[in-house]
């Protein structure tokens, strides 16, 4: 396929008829305004992301540390439609399995309570407390229940640790699935990561409904004081995925896969906040080991 300094010409496929656009299909109500929805000739779905913020490169670069924390993920690539730079995304839902938002799991859940939901704001309960009771919820009268929740939290805490790391502020309920089988049931692909290495101090997905909202750092310490020592040791080890190193060995893979240079300043810019993020959780993660974890 042919790229224009690293960027996927989506036009110049959909003119050698390689993809053709779909305007209305049902499987895919969900797709928000900034998207775009192709199919190639093998029937493959493909998702054009214009971006509003962030930078085309971050959501390759999420890609890159998910795989380093071998945690499942969507896979993205540089594109260019109509003049506009973005990613591009294969679809990774499968025929055989259904794929349930976080917005269905709480909102089936405060439902029940008795909640008018048009009367409160949805992203006041995107916490794991509330997530886990609506877990509860959703699997009530399957037998096995009890490791279905367990699993499903402990990826849900992976997640909220790698948001963390990488200074994710949008996880809202929207940008997480769950991916229920025959046989299995598991967090689905983790995608939508543009937000990366944010000057935002806020997340949306925060440890219980405390507060409406929260910086990562109190919901972090919030955290560790809800775990045990363990908790502590795995996000300090986790933090080797943003050291100088990795963050441009991550950058060299993007760079072979797009057979482009990544610019200097975006290299500049990701190694500088991820280092800046990296002793900023080291300090967090230091502080809290004396009273809790040395009694």
């Amino acid at each position: 396929m042919r790229r224009i300094e690293g960027f996927i010409d989506v036009d110049r496929m959909l003119k050698k008829g390689e993809l053709k656009k779909i305007k209305d299909y049902k499987d895919f109500s969900f797709v928000p305004n900034n998207m775009s929805v192709f199919i190639d000739s093998n029937n493959e779905i493909y998702f054009f992301k214009r971006l509003t913020v962030g930078n085309p490169y971050s959501e390759l670069l999420a890609e890159e540390l998910l795989k380093d924390l071998n945690l499942p993920h969507a896979e993205y690539d540089l594109a260019k439609y109509n003049n506009e730079k973005g990613v591009i995304t294969k679809n990774f839902r499968k025929k055989d399995k259904e794929y349930i938002s976080g917005e269905e799991i709480l909102t089936d859940y405060l439902k029940d309570l008795g909640f008018n939901l048009e009367e409160i704001s949805l992203g006041r309960f995107n916490n794991l407390e509330t997530i886990w009771n609506a877990l509860e919820y959703r699997y009530r009268d399957n037998p096995n229940k009890g490791k279905i929740v367990e699993k499903l939290m402990n990826q849900l805490v992976n997640l909220f640790v790698f948001d963390i790391i990488i200074e994710n502020f949008d996880r809202y309920y929207g940008n997480y699935q769950i991916e229920e089988g025959k046989d299995d049931i598991n967090l689905a692909p983790i995608f939508d990561n543009e937000t990366i290495g944010s000057e935002y101090q806020t997340i949306s997905l925060k440890v219980d409904g405390s507060s409406f909202t929260s910086n990562w750092s109190n919901e972090l310490k919030k955290f560790l004081d809800y775990s045990d020592s363990k908790s502590r040791d795995i996000i300090l080890e986790n933090l080797k995925i943003i050291s100088g190193d990795n963050i441009d060995n991550a950058l060299y893979r993007i760079e072979r896969k797009t057979g482009y240079p990544v610019p200097d300043g975006t290299v500049v810019e990701y190694i500088r906040e991820f280092l800046n993020q990296k002793e900023r959780l080291e300090k967090i993660l230091g502080d809290t080991k004396g009273d809790r974890y040395e009694r």
